[in-house]
């Protein structure tokens, strides 16, 4: 793991048994908390900018060459325990650029929590916007764009994401 810090106050707490091959995680701020739970593996990039924002992991956690960008002033990534991203999975907490209002010269995008319970599997290239949340035990289908919500135990695919199948769970 390849672990870059700017800023101060940061707080990184890295579980037990990890395993890890072309990890990258960098943390461009101040106040941010890092929280990788036990059993973690994988690699990929996981990039914080920003002040006040929480990356938080559960246990048994697998990345495949993912990437997840938490940037912003107080933002939440969050996986549950159990979770599975696929190659080319990317999920972020904005949306990199502030668009605003032209009357009013306000952000009209704010950045947003991104949620996903226990037991997500994210198939290969899913992107995954601010503002989302994916219930547990649920699996998102390749290349699809999940931009709100998804409820537990469903499978969901397209663009945007919409659910196909519910009544199901996945097995590790």
């Amino acid at each position: 793991m390849k672990l870059y810090v700017r800023g101060t106050s940061n707080r990184i707490r890295l579980g037990k048994n990890l395993l890890t091959w072309n990890l990258i995680l960098v943390v461009d701020g101040s106040q941010n908390v890092v929280e990788i739970g036990d059993s973690f593996s994988g690699g990929g990039r996981l990039m914080i900018s920003g002040n006040h924002n929480r990356l938080l992991f559960g246990a048994n956690i697998h990345l495949n060459a993912s990437r997840l960008f938490l940037i912003g002033m107080g933002c939440r990534l969050i996986l549950g325990t159990g979770c599975v991203l696929s190659e080319g999975v990317d999920i972020r907490t904005t949306d990199s650029h502030f668009i605003n209002d032209q009357a009013t010269d306000r952000q009209i995008n704010p950045d947003a929590d991104v949620v996903l319970g226990d037991r997500v599997w994210l198939g290969r290239n899913v992107s995954v916007l601010k503002g989302s949340r994916i219930g547990s035990d649920s699996v998102v289908g390749t290349g699809a764009v999940v931009a709100g919500e998804i409820p537990a135990n469903v499978v969901a695919g397209g663009v945007p994401a919409r659910v196909i199948r519910e009544g199901v769970y996945w097995v590790k």
